[in-house]
């Protein structure tokens, strides 16, 4: 079970206004200090906050925890050190301090240009290293870590982009055979979306931050851009996306310099909450340099009329009374809240598929705010103007967790998927229901080959594959080193 982070927090609420204060100055110095210090290779030897005012007394033997004394730590005292060591890195509420990590980073790489500090080395010099994980997990099946966005070459079937919700970046040009990995010196790992150019595919757009919104989806640093299939990137509209995870990336299918992106709130790691920001659907006609916003709000999906391009379609998650779907007929400049026949009451996550090949045919998947659960499936035969549920739906599509795994999508030959905790995939347009067998629950994405059709999945187990529409499923986790750690209790061995 998964723990949901709080709701998308409204923008009257960021850095500097309502409950989050702006930074603290002497965190961001010491901060900035710090990671210049170790990423230069030399020991800051800061003393802990009790060892400044006065010298060090003899350690106790054990000092009692905040379970009592059967709740000792040993002489280290690691739970001390651990609090000095988040003391410079949250704000007085205790939170981490929005931009902080980035803004160091930033200082960093001013410090280097200035000649005030060296780079570090890429490798160390006469030494030769193994990597050691973390790998899969399991024996008949290998579980990675969490892959929250992918992306098929839409030339090259053999060739797809994975990303892990704090692993990075990967890519395979095998199949799934053997993966390597693309970003693991960008300013985040936090993944939410991939996009190709289909009309420029060596052009590929990595939406950081995870939209699961999860106490463990972190936001991210912005915009990747590469445009030689991933060997090289460049950062675009970090402060644009400042908080904010990027849940879809849509690209224009002649034009790689028009794209939008949707976007929500990201969460601080397991703070369990989001820091405000700006979120909404943006849109960008210069390839990513600059960006608009046209509409505002927990933007949770964003498709394109694959008929005609002008037309976009983007899914909220509202959070209680109102419509989960806008639509723009101008390329993405304004946008129109639909109704028809949608739900409008106890509304939240929302998602949306768009048939390949009929004009006008739409679906959205919405979850019951109040519950979790799923509230239900609608489908739209006349380009949104109209709306009807479908009788039949998966049962508990996304049992109680559906603000974060649930996505309806379509194949290729318009075959329709449904996923949440389980898969299901329906070759009637919504009629009737075949739930899937695959290695793992909680399903975030799926995208397909457009050469053969192949399907890639994404879920809390790792990245699947089928060739077969759906009928069997293997796990191409091999070499795909994005498991999670999470924190947790630790079981005696003999008691």
């Amino acid at each position: 079970m998964k723990i949901r982070s709080s709701k998308p927090i409204p923008e009257s609420f960021r850095s500097g206004a309502g409950r989050f204060p702006g930074p603290n100055p002497q965190h961001l110095a010491r901060l900035a200090i710090l990671c210049s210090l170790l990423l230069a290779g030399v020991s800051p030897g800061f003393a802990s906050p009790a060892a400044e005012s006065k010298s060090p007394s003899p350690e106790p033997a054990f000092a009692v925890g905040e379970g009592g004394a059967e709740d000792s730590e040993a002489p280290d005292l690691p739970r001390e050190r651990i609090r000095w060591f988040s003391s410079d890195r949250v704000g007085p509420d205790g939170k981490p301090v929005p931009g902080a990590r980035l803004r160091a980073l930033a200082q960093i790489d001013d410090n280097i240009r200035k000649g005030l500090l060296e780079p570090a080395p890429l490798a160390i010099p006469g030494t030769t290293w193994a990597q050691l994980g973390p790998n899969p997990i399991g024996v008949a099946n290998h579980y990675a870590g969490r892959i929250s966005a992918i992306a098929v070459d839409p030339t090259n079937a053999n060739v797809v982009y994975a990303g892990g919700a704090s692993g990075g970046v990967w890519k395979t040009t095998d199949a799934g055979l053997t993966w390597k990995p693309l970003t693991d010196f960008q300013a985040s790992l936090a993944t939410g979306s991939l996009a190709i150019a289909p009309s420029a595919p060596q052009t590929i757009f990595v939406g950081t931050g995870e939209a699961n919104e999860s106490c463990d989806s972190y936001f991210g640093a912005g915009i990747l851009k590469s445009t030689d299939s991933g060997a090289t990137w460049t950062q675009l509209a970090a402060a644009t996306f400042a908080n904010q995870s990027i849940a879809k990336i849509v690209i224009h299918p002649t034009n790689p310099l028009m794209v939008w992106a949707a976007s929500t709130t990201g969460a601080a790691g397991f703070a369990c909450g989001g820091v405000g920001a700006t979120t909404g659907v943006y849109k960008s006609i210069d390839g990513g340099s600059t960006w608009i916003r046209n509409s505002t709000g927990a933007a949770m999906d964003l498709v394109i009329d694959p008929t005609n391009p002008i037309n976009l379609y983007a899914a909220f998650d509202v959070g209680g009374a109102a419509s989960p779907v806008r639509k723009s007929t101008d390329s993405g400049d304004t946008w129109t809240t639909l109704a028809g026949g949608l739900p409008v009451t106890d509304v939240g996550r929302s998602d949306l598929a768009i048939h390949p090949t009929t004009a006008g045919l739409v679906y959205v998947s919405v979850e019951t705010n109040s519950t979790s659960q799923h509230k239900g499936i609608w489908k739209s035969i006349d380009a949104g103007a109209t709306w009807t549920a479908l009788a039949s739906i998966p049962p508990s599509l996304c049992s109680s967790q559906c603000w974060y795994d649930q996505y309806v999508d379509f194949a290729p030959n318009g075959d329709l998927y449904a996923a949440g905790f389980g898969l299901y995939r329906s070759t009637d347009l919504g009629g009737g229901w075949t739930s899937l067998a695959i290695g793992h629950v909680d399903h975030h994405v799926i995208s397909f080959a457009k050469t053969n059709g192949d399907a890639w999945e994404g879920n809390d187990g790792g990245i699947y594959r089928s060739t077969n529409g759906g009928a069997s499923w293997v796990d191409k986790n091999t070499g795909l080193v994005a498991a999670q750690s999470y924190p947790g209790g630790a079981v005696h061995p003999s008691r």
